[in-house]
């Protein structure tokens, strides 16, 4: 599992998150929880780098989140391309974090799913 870098999100508390950047091919080995967000993200001609939120969601595995996670249609429809990992074992936690996220970003696979995985 290769880590691209790490990138802060703000909720709509206001509060700030750091997560670590990965690949959307990226396989996670060990079984991790934590709050994940699939972006697409653009690499622009200076370097710099823009994040497009797709889906916010949770994971007690997010390694068998991601071996056949049922929105990946979607996801793909969104030109995903990276998944943002923030590490949190409590699940109350990190419902919460995933909440306040998608209340600031309004991911369009958060908006037009009824499906929240876990």
């Amino acid at each position: 599992m290769s880590r691209i870098g790490t990138m802060d999100l703000k909720g709509a508390s206001g509060k700030h998150y750091t997560f670590n950047v990965y690949s959307f091919e990226n396989t996670f080995t060990e079984k991790q929880s934590g709050v994940y967000v699939v972006t697409h993200r653009n690499v622009m001609a200076s370097g710099n780098t823009d994040h497009a939120l797709v889906y916010a969601g949770v994971s007690s595995n997010l390694h068998d989140t991601f071996t056949d996670h049922p929105l990946i249609e979607e996801f793909n429809k969104e030109n995903a391309n990276c998944i943002l990992a923030y590490w949190e074992d409590h699940p109350d936690t990190r419902e919460l974090i995933r909440e306040d996220l998608v209340n600031l970003y309004h991911p369009p696979c958060n908006i037009n799913s009824e499906k929240t995985i876990h």
